[in-house]
């Protein structure tokens, strides 16, 4: 009688144990799948005042549907940031961005300074403590160029704070060798930065010089960018 209790009882145990894992298992979490966003046209594209912006959209892994935040005023000189949105059938959003700067100022298109640089803020080269390379990209305006980095990298490589500090911008080189913003302003992580009247020149060798101010405040950092060998 005792034996027959006893197996009862681990029955009884085995039924209890298997029923709460019936019971768990409507709570483990189901595998959602992610929305990729994949840009098309260029991350960073450049216009002129006056022209037509057609916005080239983005590819959707999923095939969900997505928004866009944000708009670009072609006539006005500026940097307009562009938000796409897909939410996935479960709910999660995935987000890409784009930036369009509308340049109204043209500059020197007889010499072609498009390639990569080193430099750095000061005297202190970038590339000391890594990959300090830095792209000046031409645009199809004359004399204006994307810069991969204002800050030559200083900050992201050379002070280590990573891709956070790593701010694009346009330089533009005029007929007399000095170089300036085109009216564009850049966002970096102290805020609204630009490049300091008078202050920016290229030299016969490439080599461009430049002081930046930061966040708006009344400090101004040099920095320089010259031709890789």
């Amino acid at each position: 009688m005792k034996k027959n209790n006893i197996i009862l009882i681990v029955i009884l145990l085995l039924s209890v144990s298997i029923m709460s894992c019936k019971k768990d298992s409507k709570d483990v979490s189901k595998v959602t799948t992610y929305a990729v966003l994949s840009m098309k046209g260029l991350i960073d594209t450049v216009i002129a005042t006056g022209s037509i912006w057609v916005d080239p959209g983005v590819t959707v892994s999923t095939g969900d549907p997505y928004t866009i935040s944000g708009t670009v005023n072609t006539a006005v000189a500026g940097r307009y940031e562009l938000s796409y949105k897909a939410v996935n059938s479960d709910g999660f959003p995935s987000i890409a961005s784009r930036v369009v700067w509308v340049v109204g100022v043209t500059g020197d298109g007889t010499t072609n300074y498009a390639g990569a640089y080193e430099g750095g803020r000061g005297t202190s080269y970038s590339n000391e403590l890594g990959d300090g390379t830095v792209y000046l990209v031409k645009t199809s305006i004359p004399g204006v160029y994307f810069c991969t980095d204002m800050f030559a990298r200083y900050y992201e490589v050379w002070r280590g704070y990573g891709v956070a500090y790593h701010c694009p911008g346009i330089i533009r080189v005029n007929s007399d060798k000095t170089i300036d913003n085109a009216s564009v302003d850049f966002t970096s992580p102290w805020g609204a930065c630009f490049m300091t009247a008078s202050t920016g020149t290229v030299s016969v060798a490439g080599k461009f010089t430049y002081k930046l101010t930061l966040g708006g405040s009344a400090v101004a950092a040099a920095f320089f960018l010259e031709p890789k060998p």
